[in-house]
């Protein structure tokens, strides 16, 4: 039975996913969204290979990605249903303030810890933890690519932490493959997490992002590994990287078949667009679309089937392609110390500068084709 035959609508969704979150999947004892039986890896419960710890991890453990991306979504979903729904939306905000602590807690000065899991002896530990030097010896103490993006995107660091953060996967996952980031330090490469690390890049390393767009697409692949024949037109959810046995190829196990079939699956293709429309500046916001233009002096076009984005060093054009009947808010980020000015459909507007950016109000109709320009 389809949702409209049940007559569910997308509110009801919204307001059933959260309830089960709270009731079902619950907060563990570090304040964490407790993992189950996995967040995004599914075998990550699995790292302790003991039984009774696999238990004790999946109904104790906590995630810390889960976590992180619930603090970026929660605060806009929150803003988007506050009009309809006041009440789920303070619920959701509320939630996303309870979580900004324990999340910040598994930050130890260099990185974000990846998960509590738990012991045999249901003992919590904080996996991946922030050791200083994976060359310490400690098996614990290394960096895990998993637990970064979203941290970055969560905005709870200092300038000075994330920086950091950010030399350091520079510097231990990205700079000796060619392909994007490493999981870890001598793990593949995963573009459901690699690529999302291309938005973490755009918000904060402009050049990186672009560089990181470059070296996921299937061209440079093809370019590196000639013979290979996965990874010209599709590929699969991990490569293994320069340096390592089997380099270009995917990753094996008695349980998937993906060397048998190592194509169609969709993190490579689906997670390279999102990284393109970060990377040219686009964001959602809880009523509509960040516009940030990422360098100064830049010139691109982006075409997208709800919008049309032209950029270059004196300013934005676009066209904004409605696909129902509505109004949102655009908001284009200008340059310190300009003085802009805005149209909508050829009028001009009052381009006031609130924050960095100039909010252009846009009200249409489905099937309606909106001009707007800010220039400076």
């Amino acid at each position: 039975m389809c949702i409209r035959d049940r007559g569910d609508t997308l509110l009801d969704h919204a307001r059933a996913a959260f309830r089960h979150l709270m009731e079902q999947v619950q907060l563990g004892d570090h304040g964490l969204v407790r993992i189950g039986d996995g967040d995004w890896s599914d075998g990550v419960v699995y790292r302790n290979p003991y039984p009774q710890a696999i238990l004790n991890t999946i109904k104790y453990g906590e995630s810390v990605p889960n976590s992180q991306m619930a603090l970026f979504v929660l605060p806009r979903i929150a803003a988007q249903l506050e009009p309809i729904d006041p009440t789920l939306s303070l619920e959701m905000q509320a939630l996303a303030e309870q979580l900004e602590a324990p999340v910040r807690d598994t930050f130890g000065g260099l990185w974000f810890g990846r998960a509590w899991f738990r012991t045999s002896a249901n003992r919590p530990f904080l996996e991946a933890n922030d050791g200083g030097d994976t060359s310490s010896g400690d098996p614990n103490s290394y960096l895990d690519l998993e637990a970064q993006p979203w941290g970055l995107l969560s905005d709870l660091l200092t300038l000075e932490e994330r920086e950091r953060l950010l030399d350091e996967i520079e510097r231990r996952l990205d700079d000796d493959s060619p392909i994007g980031p490493r999981l870890t330090e001598d793990g593949q490469v995963w573009p459901a997490i690699s690529q999302l690390m291309t938005w973490a890049y755009a918000r904060y390393r402009p050049d990186a992002a672009w560089r990181s767009l470059t070296e996921h697409l299937y061209s440079t692949h093809t370019d590196l590994w000639p013979e290979t024949w996965m990874g010209t037109l599709s590929g699969p959810d991990g490569w293994i990287s320069e340096g390592q046995e089997r380099a270009g190829g995917t990753w094996y196990s008695a349980f998937t078949p993906m060397t048998d079939f190592p194509v169609a699956n969709m993190n490579p293709d689906a997670m390279w667009l999102l990284g393109l429309v970060r990377t040219c500046g686009l964001e959602p916001t809880g009523d509509g679309l960040s516009i940030q233009p990422r360098r100064p002096g830049d010139t691109y076009t982006l075409d997208l089937p709800l919008l049309r984005l032209e950029v270059d060093p004196d300013g934005v054009t676009g066209v904004y392609r409605a696909h129902n009947t509505g109004e949102i808010r655009l908001r284009v980020a200008v340059p310190d110390g300009s003085s802009p000015m805005g149209s909508i459909d050829g009028l001009p507007i009052e381009a006031t500068v609130i924050d960095g950016q100039v909010t252009l109000p846009l009200s249409f109709t489905a099937g309606q084709q909106i001009a707007f320009t800010v220039s400076w």
